[in-house]
């Protein structure tokens, strides 16, 4: 029997055949017009295909910032660029801000970055965009007169139910470094409301805002990061829920005693919060550390409603993005080191991960566009796309590149496939996907009947199997007698395609695994 551990390297083994003619797949990268460098850190659909955003090294050096807009049409191809900025001011998009507002324009936020002495004076950025991608108008927020001692950075830009913008970010004194989380509120038009900023209570961590979604009590969920400054790098990602004045109502720390990663958000769709990071299990060396995914519901209260861990333990992976889907669960995306892995894949892959309702896996798959040693590729956004598929933008760079960014784009299907027919098709291999707890599944794919065993049948206790479709709608359920070992299912009469088997015991998910009806 062929045993594979890689979602990814399955896919790579399959005959494909369109399973839905409808989908439309690439994988591109993307050089800006200024000719050097580039990246794409925010996407958003539009009528023609794509709008990215991101950021582009301009003359006089190629380290000066500016706004890149890459229009793409659904195909992915470029059909148009738009540069924003000048040669005396850098200008950084912050991640995931493009966003369509309800009077059917585009904002999005970010920094631009003065030098007017010693320090570099950063200021937060908001445009609004026409349909056209013109610029209608660009305010700037934060210190306005000289001597400046403090900066401010955004980090993401939603819009408010009241149609008011709300900017999260970090708001870095000076003089101290002490890094503090900033909200800002702003309306329509682009006036100032009020600003917050938060700090963790008598000590000096630095404290980051990254990720902001409304409460449906009109407040608002903020994902941050700390660590403090002088000791071991034990960075923790953080939660922090605020009024709609935003006011401090209450914060937790959802990280370990290593070295994690900052705290994506979005809504629930039962109105709780979702949180996603990646949790360190080990360090490597002072700073850096092998992870794993982790994603939490948390209740307006601050209780952990269920915390699920998924995948194996990588050196440096990272998630760079969370957001709702359309059947009522969720994808996340984000990079992590795929070095240990055959050729021909490369250093660093992006990966995507799609989870149902109650925070069971239903796919996780690596991406690439520059394969073999040195290649790195990055994911930054996702987004569901109106074909109920997934693209998502990043940067690549490597060899073939001469170690140049270059933007870069993916548009997959609803089962996370950038060609046809990789989560269907005829298999010659026999395929066991081993994954939290080896829980085996075999003959895969199949026909009629398979069986399920693995570690979790050891432990005890109540066991339950559980089936679910590519949708996330739950087929199967077995109560595991006392003492078995091996659980026969029969799939006769079932439709083709993926399915996804859960161990539960004692209500703790002990296996999980995939196979193909066939």
């Amino acid at each position: 029997m062929k045993t594979i551990k890689n979602v990814f390297l399955f896919y790579l083994l399959i005959v494909p055949i369109v399973l839905n003619a409808q989908s439309i797949y690439f994988n591109e990268r993307y050089q800006s017009n200024s000719g050097i460098w580039s990246g794409a850190i925010s996407i958003i659909e539009t009528n023609e295909g794509y709008l990215i955003g991101g950021t582009t090294g301009t003359p006089p050096n190629n380290s000066w910032h500016q706004i890149t807009l890459t229009i793409l049409n659904e195909y992915g191809e470029k059909i148009d660029e738009k540069l924003l900025g000048n040669t005396i001011s850098e200008y950084y998009i912050a991640g995931n801000s493009l966003i369509r507002s309800n009077d059917e324009l585009i904002p999005f936020a970010g920094t631009r970055r003065t030098f007017p002495g010693k320090f570099a004076h950063d200021e937060i950025l908001l445009m609004k965009l026409n349909n056209e991608y013109d610029t209608l108008w660009s305010k700037f927020y934060g210190e306005k007169e000289l001597p400046y001692d403090s900066s401010y950075i955004a980090r993401q830009l939603i819009e408010a139910s009241d149609s008011n913008l709300i900017i999260v970010g970090t708001m870095t004194p000076e003089l101290d470094y002490i890094y503090q989380i900033l909200l800002i509120k702003i309306d329509s038009t682009g006036n100032f409301l009020w600003e917050r900023f938060y700090t963790y209570p008598n000590t000096n961590y630095v404290l980051k805002g990254y990720s902001v979604t409304e409460t449906p009590d009109k407040g608002f969920a903020i994902g941050a990061y700390r660590f403090k400054p002088g000791f071991n790098y034990t960075g923790e990602p953080m939660v922090y829920k605020v009024d709609s004045l935003g006011n401090e109502e209450w914060f937790i720390n959802v990280g370990g005693p290593y070295y994690d990663t900052k705290t994506l958000l979005c809504n629930a769709h039962d109105g709780n919060i979702i949180a996603a990071a990646c949790y360190a299990d080990s360090m490597s060396g002072s700073w850096d550390a092998y992870r794993t995914i982790k994603i939490k519901k948390i209740d307006l209260e601050g209780n952990i409603i269920w915390d699920k861990k998924f995948g194996t333990s990588e050196y440096n992976k990272r998630v760079s993005n969370i957001r709702q889907t359309n059947d009522g669960g969720y994808i996340a995306t984000g990079y992590t080191t795929t070095a240990q892995l055959v050729w021909p894949y490369p250093d660093f892959s992006g990966w995507m991960l799609k989870i149902n309702s109650e925070g069971d896996s239903l796919w996780y798959r690596l991406y690439y566009n520059l394969s073999g040693t040195n290649g790195y590729n990055y994911l930054y956004d996702v987004i569901t796309t109106s074909d109920n598929g997934f693209a998502a933008c990043g940067q690549v760079f490597g060899p073939s590149t001469n170690y140049t960014q270059h933007a870069w784009v993916i548009k997959v299907d609803s089962m996370g496939c950038d060609t046809p027919g990789c989560a269907t098709g005829t298999n010659t291999y026999e395929f066991v996907e081993e994954t939290n707890g080896e829980l085996k599944v075999w003959p895969n794919p199949v026909k009629e009947k398979f069986q399920v065993s693995g570690y979790g049948f050891q432990v005890g206790g109540q066991m339950v199997i559980k089936v679910y479709n590519s949708q996330g709608l739950k087929v199967e359920e077995i109560k595991v007698p006392d003492g078995k070992e091996t659980i026969t299912v029969n799939v006769k009469g079932w439709q083709k395609g993926m399915y996804f088997v859960q161990l539960i015991v004692n209500g703790i998910e002990t296996g999980s695994a995939k196979f193909i009806k066939s």
